[in-house]
């Protein structure tokens, strides 16, 4: 499934940077981080990266329209994950497919882990795709607490 998407959106990792945003009711847990910290850390990849593409990847579609249209032509979004206009957790706004929703969230993490550069939160996604990734190396976690 992951290939399949990777074909589909003419996905290269090693011109891919990812911008993974925690959205919907994660404010609960965590102190969001402004959508803004995000995307100056894509444009500033960007510019040192000219020839990268940014995958945005959120469960808000505020979000994911605004950097979209933020970041121009350099940026594309997935249409394989549902995303909302609310604060409920996209996975309980689901009444069926959630097989389907599972199965395309580990494909889309999968593709995330090889992305050149990772911008990402502090949530179990952020978790996994470091562990897929298999190292932390050129990721940017957005709200992590900065060493002594």
């Amino acid at each position: 499934m992951a290939q399949k998407i990777e074909q589909k959106y003419a996905i290269m990792p090693e011109t891919t940077i990812t911008l993974c945003y925690r959205g919907t009711d994660k404010g609960s847990e965590v102190p969001p981080i402004p959508v803004e910290d995000y995307l100056l850390e894509a444009e500033d990849l960007l510019a040192q990266n000219p020839g990268m593409r940014v995958l945005v990847q959120t469960d808000q579609k505020q979000v994911r329209d605004h950097l979209l249209e933020a970041l121009g032509a350099k940026a594309f979004a997935l249409d394989e994950l549902p995303v909302t206009e609310g604060n409920t957790a996209i996975h309980l706004c689901l009444e069926h497919g959630k097989q389907a929703f599972a199965d395309h969230l580990l494909a889309v993490n999968l593709i995330m882990a090889k992305s050149q550069w990772v911008i990402t939160h502090t949530g179990n996604v952020a978790f996994w795709t470091v562990l897929f990734r298999g190292h932390s190396d050129r990721v940017v976690q957005m709200g992590a607490l900065a060493e002594p």
